[in-house]
C-alpha cells in the first residue's frame, strides 16, 4: 500500500524504471522456479517473455507507460518553441544513431562510461526499431501541426532530411545476404513523401518542401535508398494526383517532382514473364513497378487540363529515361508509351511556338523571342529523344514507331510553324545521320536480310522518307532562308554511300530472294526518291540540268556522277524534267 501511494507521486521515469526492475525480477524468479521444481520432460510450454529481447521488453513497457498518441495530438496545443525543442531532441537522437552506423567499430563499454573532460556528451547506441519509431514521431508531429508546418520545416525538418538523405549519408548492410537492414531510412523517406503530399496543397510552402524531393534523386545510388523504389514510386503518384496543388509549384518544386519522376523511371521496367503470369500472354509490369508509376504520373501531368501550360519541358528527361528502362527490361509497351508522350510534347510545343510568333507588340516581341528560343531548344530535345530510340532500340516495331513519329513531327500542322533554320539544323544533325546509320546497319547482315525481309524494307522506306519528306515539305521556306545547302549536301553524302560503288545486278528469273536482289530493290527505291527531289528542285528553280555555275546544280550533278547506280537513269530524269510542264506547286504536291 505504501509502495502504491508513493508511485502516485513519483515521476514517470521512476515508475518506468520500477516496472523494468519488477519485470526482470519476475522473469528471473519464474526461470529459477521452473528449473528447481519441475524436471525437463520436453512438454514444457515456452512463455513469450523468454524470446523477447531486452530492447523489445523496454519498448513494450514504454508504450504502456507513455501515451504516444496523446503526445502527438497534444502537440497541437504546444507553442512553436516547444515543438521545435521536441523535434530538435528527436533529430539529435536520430543523428546519434547515424553516427553509430558510420563508426567503423562499435564503441566499447569503457568508452560509454568515460568521464573524460574532452567527451562531455556520450552517444548511446539506438536500435533500428527505435530509430524508425523516432522518424515516425517526427513526421506525425509535423502533420499534426499543418498550420505551423512552414516554421517547423525551416527550423528543424529541412536540415534533418537534408542530412539523412544526402548522397554521402550512412547506409547499413548485412554482409550475410547483402540486403539493406536500416528501417530508419525507410521511415525517413516515407515521412518526407507524406510531408510533401501535405505541403503541395499549401501555396506558401509547396515550392520549398516539394523541392526537397531532389534529395532522393541525388542519393539514388545509395543501396538503402535503392531498396525503397516501390515506396518512392507510390509517393510520386500520390503527389502528382493533387493536380490543383501542383499548379502552385515554382521552379524548385517542379525540379523536385521531375527529378523524382526521372529516378522512378530509371528503376523497374521489367515485364512479368509468361510463366510468372500464368496466362497465355505477357502480363506487363507489376502494379507497384516504379517505372509504371512514373508513366502514370507523367501521363497525368501531360493530359491534365489544369497543368497544360505549367509542366516544364524538362519532363523530356524523365520520358527518355523511362523509354531506356523499358528497353532494358524488355517491355515494348513502356517504350511505345514513352514515344507517344514525346509526340504529345511536340504538339504542345507547336502551339506555344505559334502563339509566340503571332505576337505584334514590339516590347513583347523581344521577350517572346527569348521564349521562342527556349521552345525551339525543347522541341529539338524532343526530336533527339525520338531519334535516340530509333537508332538504339533492339525491337524493330519500336524503331519503326520512332521513325514514323519523327517524320510526322515535320509534316503535321505544328511542324509547319517551325523556323527553317531550326528545321535544317535538326535535319542535318539528327535525321540525316540517323538515316545513314540505320541504312548501313540494315544492309550489313546478309543472313538477316532474307529472314527479316519485310521488316528491312519497311524500315528502309521510313529512313529514306525521314530525310526526303521533311525537306520537300519545307522546301519553299528553306529556299527563302538560303539554308538549302546545309541540308542537301549531307543528304547527297548519305546517298553516295548507298548508291555508289560496284552494283551487282541480278538477271535471274527465279523467285528466290537473295541479298543482292534485295539490295538492288532498296537502291531503286532510294534512287526514285532522289529523282522526285531533283524534279521538285528543278520545278522550284533551284536546280538546272544544263551546265551551270549555280552551287546547288554543281554539287548535285557532281554527287550524282559518283552514284554509279544512277548513271543509266540520269538521261531519263533530264528528259522527264524537260518535258514536264506542270507548275512548281503541282509538282511539289
Amino acid at each position: 500500500k505504501e509502495h502504491t501511494l508513493l508511485s502516485r507521486f513519483a515521476s514517470a521515469g521512476a515508475n518506468f524504471e520500477s516496472q523494468l526492475v519488477h519485470e526482470d525480477m519476475l522473469i528471473n524468479n519464474q526461470a529459477d522456479n521452473n528449473q528447481a521444481d519441475t524436471p525437463v520432460t520436453g512438454l514444457e510450454r515456452v512463455e513469450v517473455p523468454y524470446h523477447i529481447s531486452p530492447r523489445a521488453r523496454v519498448r513494450k513497457r514504454l508504450a504502456r507507460a507513455c501515451d504516444f498518441s496523446g503526445l502527438l495530438s497534444e502537440s497541437r496545443f504546444m507553442e512553436l518553441s516547444g515543438i521545435q525543442t521536441l523535434l530538435a531532441a528527436l533529430t539529435d537522437i536520430i543523428d546519434g544513431a547515424t553516427q553509430q552506423i558510420d563508426t567503423p567499430q562499435p564503441a566499447k563499454e569503457a568508452d560509454l562510461k568515460s568521464t573524460d573532460n574532452n567527451s562531455s556528451e556520450v552517444v548511446y547506441p539506438l536500435s533500428p526499431a527505435s530509430e524508425a519509431m523516432a522518424e515516425v514521431v517526427v513526421c506525425e508531429i509535423a502533420l499534426k501541426n499543418k498550420d505551423r508546418l512552414r516554421s517547423i520545416w525551416e527550423s528543424s525538418l529541412k536540415d534533418h532530411y537534408t542530412k539523412r538523405l544526402s548522397k554521402n549519408g550512412s547506409e547499413s548492410e548485412d554482409p550475410a545476404n547483402n540486403t539493406v537492414i536500416n528501417p530508419g531510412i525507410e521511415k525517413c523517406v516515407t515521412g518526407l513523401l507524406r510531408i510533401c503530399c501535405c505541403a503541395v496543397s499549401r501555396e506558401e510552402l509547396a515550392d520549398k518542401v516539394v523541392g526537397s524531393l531532389a534529395l532522393l534523386e541525388a542519393a539514388s545510388d545509395r543501396k538503402d535508398i535503392e531498396a525503397l523504389d516501390k515506396h518512392i514510386g507510390e509517393g510520386l503518384w500520390r503527389i502528382c494526383c493533387n493536380v490543383d496543388g501542383l499548379r502552385q509549384l515554382g521552379g524548385d518544386g517542379w525540379d523536385g517532382v521531375l527529378r523524382l519522376a526521372e529516378m522512378c523511371a530509371s528503376r523497374g521496367g521489367k515485364a512479368v514473364s509468361r510463366k510468372e503470369s500464368m496466362t497465355g500472354r505477357s502480363a506487363g509490369l507489376p502494379e507497384d513497378d516504379p517505372a509504371l508509376q512514373a508513366y502514370r504520373s507523367i501521363h497525368l501531368l501531360l493530359h491534365a487540363p489544369e497543368l497544360r501550360s505549367i509542366v516544364p519541358f524538362t519532363v523530356t528527361k524523365a520520358i527518355r529515361r523511362m523509354i531506356s528502362t523499358g528497353e532494358k527490361g524488355n517491355c515494348p509497351k513502356l517504350c511505345l508509351a514513352g514515344l507517344d508522350m514525346l509526340h504529345e510534347l511536340h504538339g504542345r510545343l507547336g502551339v506555344l511556338i505559334t502563339g509566340e510568333v503571332d505576337t505584334s507588340d514590339v516590347a513583347q516581341e523581344e521577350s517572346d523571342k527569348k521564349d521562342t528560343t527556349v521552345w525551339l531548344d525543347s522541341w529539338a530535345n524532343v526530336l533527339e529523344g525520338m531519334a535516340d530510340v530509333a537508332e538504339h532500340s533492339a525491337d524493330a516495331a519500336i524503331r519503326q514507331h520512332a521513325l514514323s513519329a519523327l517524320t510526322d513531327t515535320f509534316l503535321d500542322k505544328h511542324g509547319t510553324v517551325l523556323p527553317p533554320s531550326t528545321v535544317c539544323n535538326v535535319l542535318s544533325k539528327v535525321c540525316i545521320p540517323l538515316a545513314g546509320k540505320r541504312i548501313k546497319i540494315l544492309l550489313l547482315d546478309e543472313s538477316r536480310m532474307v529472314s527479316a525481309m519485310e521488316e528491312i524494307m519497311i524500315e528502309f522506306e521510313q529512313c529514306v522518307s525521314l530525310v526526303f519528306k521533311p525537306l520537300l515539305h519545307h522546301l519553299k521556306s528553306i529556299i527563302r532562308s538560303d539554308e538549302l545547302m546545309n541540308v542537301w549536301l549531307p543528304l547527297l553524302t548519305v546517298l553516295e554511300e548507298l548508291l555508289g560503288g560496284a552494283t551487282a545486278v541480278t538477271r535471274d528469273d527465279g523467285k528466290e530472294l537473295t541479298p543482292d536482289r534485295l539490295r538492288t530493290t532498296l537502291k531503286e527505291l532510294a534512287s526514285e526518291h532522289l529523282r522526285n527531289a531533283i524534279m521538285v528542285f528543278h520545278a522550284s528553280g533551284v536546280l538546272e540540268f544544263v551546265p551551270s555555275t549555280d552551287r546547288v546544280s554543281v554539287a548535285t550533278w557532281e554527287s550524282v556522277d559518283r552514284m554509279t547506280f544512277c548513271n543509266s537513269r540520269v538521261a531519263e530524269w533530264k528528259q522527264a524534267a524537260m518535258s514536264n510542264t506542270k507548275t512548281p506547286s503541282d509538282t511539289a504536291a
